[in-house]
């Protein structure tokens, strides 16, 4: 009896698991536009207007950056992280730890927001954008969104 009680509490933990691991994924619709804002300290931002339909697979954020990468040559690359993807450049951002610059994302999506203390907003074009409060790999995209990246100096 003890073992089946042992592999009950297994297949339960493997379950709930599974099902984090799907509820857990970006949401993104497959209609609608979202903009990318690449925004330097100093100078011009760069935009870019991303047909949902056009991205292939679910993945939020990283799904559109691999599109943009791929389309429009907009270059990034990212680190692994325990948490996800860590973005270490985004076009001509590229975060420099001898000088404290590091990528920051703000977000337009409200289930995004950061909500700690430590939360940052910025305007873009008569809209508030938040800082975001959980990863790029995590990051939610609906239809109208604007993902703001730019770079913070510690």
């Amino acid at each position: 009896m003890k073992n089946f009680s042992k592999v009950a509490v297994i297949v339960c933990l493997a379950l709930a698991l599974v099902l984090c691991a799907v509820a857990c994924q970006p949401e993104m619709p497959s209609k609608g536009e979202v903009t990318i804002v690449v925004a330097p300290l100093e100078g011009e931002a760069t935009e870019y207007e991303v047909d949902l339909s056009d991205i292939a697979e679910d993945g939020g954020v990283i799904a559109i950056l691999d599109y943009l990468q791929a389309n429009k040559g907009l270059e990034y690359s990212s680190e692994d992280s325990g948490y996800g993807a860590y973005l270490t450049k985004v076009g001509n951002l590229q975060q420099n730890y001898a000088t404290g610059e590091y990528i920051y994302i703000y977000t337009s999506v409200a289930k995004d927001f950061d909500v700690s203390e430590y939360a940052s907003t910025v305007e873009y074009q008569g809209k508030t954008l938040t800082s975001s409060g959980v990863g790029v790999s995590s990051m939610s995209i609906e239809d109208g969104a604007i993902i703001y990246i730019t770079l913070i100096k510690y």
